[in-house]
């Protein structure tokens, strides 16, 4: 098997192993809050929102230096380190006796983790150029198959043995996909010279790259696929339990699992098909559906409306995130492939971090069912921008970054 074929499907795996271990917490949470003593449906929202926040907050700050790291010393080394992180942080929430024990482990996790940044550059720089819509596809199809396990295997944990055991099976699960970094995946990484490996030569070329019209609009782009989503993260587990009381963590685990299922089939397809299809009109198709399935879930009245909607919607969510991934892969130079990926990591993680927060609020002082209408109408916004950001040739941007004088 060629090495870069070995490489992704390894990854691929890795991948879907530290979202599961990852994604247990997805549908306890909220439910999670609630035995740490916030006993308020809204207030527990709330607190998940700023719990998201804080993650993302992290992932914010770090990703760009992460990213800049991967590309000095190699991804590989910058992929292990992550996935140690994410074990760590996972682990000691279980552990967590107060809700601010909850909020500090959470940005520790942003800042230290960032799976799918590294292993995006990692695939990117060992793919050829003319498989990168592919392999973006595939790997992309990986953290929705972890959010289909991950929740549903957490929900049943806590349904059977309690909260705590979930963060701790899910700490083993993201070491084992971390041994799996450090044992099976190969990288011939050539370290940069001497003369431009300095921190300011790091940073100009980090700004350049950032800069650049193709990658800024992409960046754009990419915030608002991923701020439409997590709107509805601290609110899902609540407004299900409210319409079928008594329901527990492992109904809310299925529904999140359905979504991961339905986004991890159509973001395969996106990188069979990515050739053929532009991604302009991939992205247009996909927001707009997204965003009409998504609204009627304001007025849903019973669980299996939402059992129905929320995987259709997922349908579309994967081959939008397969298709920003490719645009990045392809926008970046080799050498800076961690960057664009640090890059497109800070960009969903403020995301990450302003959506669970508004989710919250708006659930906090309206109602939970405000929440959908709101992210529905999110997408329909990303379908309208995508006319404007991506150009219509059926292939992606290819930007040429502003030379900074290296130092």
């Amino acid at each position: 098997m060629e090495i870069w074929r070995r490489n992704l499907y390894t990854i691929w795996f890795s991948m879907l192993l530290l979202i599961m271990g990852f994604s247990f917490t997805f549908p306890i949470l909220p439910l999670f809050f609630k035995e740490l003593g916030v006993t308020d449906s809204g207030k527990a929202a709330f607190w998940t929102g700023l719990s998201g926040g804080a993650m993302g907050a992290g992932m914010l700050i770090f990703g760009p230096i992460w990213g800049m790291v991967g590309d000095r010393y190699g991804r590989k080394k910058n992929a292990i380190r992550a996935a140690m992180g994410g074990m760590l942080a996972t682990g000691l929430t279980g552990l967590a006796t107060d809700v601010s024990h909850v909020l500090i482990l959470r940005f520790l996790y942003g800042a230290g983790t960032g799976m799918m940044a590294t292993s995006s550059a990692l695939v990117a720089a060992t793919t050829p150029k003319e498989k990168v819509g592919y392999a973006m596809g595939v790997l992309v199809s990986a953290p929705f198959i972890g959010t289909t396990l991950g929740p549903l295997a957490g929900g049943i944990l806590v349904d059977t043995v309690g909260f705590r055991a979930a963060f701790f099976v899910g700490a083993g699960v993201q070491a084992v996909a971390g041994l799996m970094y450090l044992l099976l995946v190969k990288e011939k990484f050539e370290p940069p010279p001497e003369a431009q490996r300095s921190v300011g030569n790091y940073l100009g070329n980090l700004f350049g790259l950032a800069a650049s019209r193709a990658m800024f609009s992409a960046l754009m782009l990419i915030f608002m696929v991923q701020l439409a989503p997590t709107l509805i993260l601290p609110v899902l587990p609540l407004f299900i339990s409210e319409l079928q009381a008594n329901t527990g963590a492992t109904i809310s685990g299925a529904v999140f699992s359905l979504m991961g299922l339905a986004g991890a089939v159509s973001s395969y397809l996106t990188g069979r098909i990515s050739a053929r299809v532009g991604p302009r009109t991939i992205l247009f198709a996909c927001a707009t559906m997204a965003g009409l399935l998504y609204i009627p879930m304001a007025a849903a009245t019973s669980v299996y409306q939402v059992m129905v909607l929320i995987p259709l919607a997922g349908l579309f969510k994967g081959p939008i995130q397969a298709t920003t991934s490719a645009i990045i892969a392809r926008s970046a130079p080799p050498d800076r492939l961690g960057s664009a990926f640090g890059l497109m990591q800070s960009a969903n993680s403020l995301a990450g971090g302003i959506g669970p927060v508004m989710g919250g609020s708006i659930a906090d002082a309206i109602s939970l069912r405000a929440v959908f209408l709101v992210n529905g109408l999110g997408f329909l916004v990303v379908a309208a921008l995508t006319t404007v950001l991506v150009k219509a040739e059926g292939k992606a941007p290819a930007p040429q970054p502003e030379a900074v004088p290296r130092s």
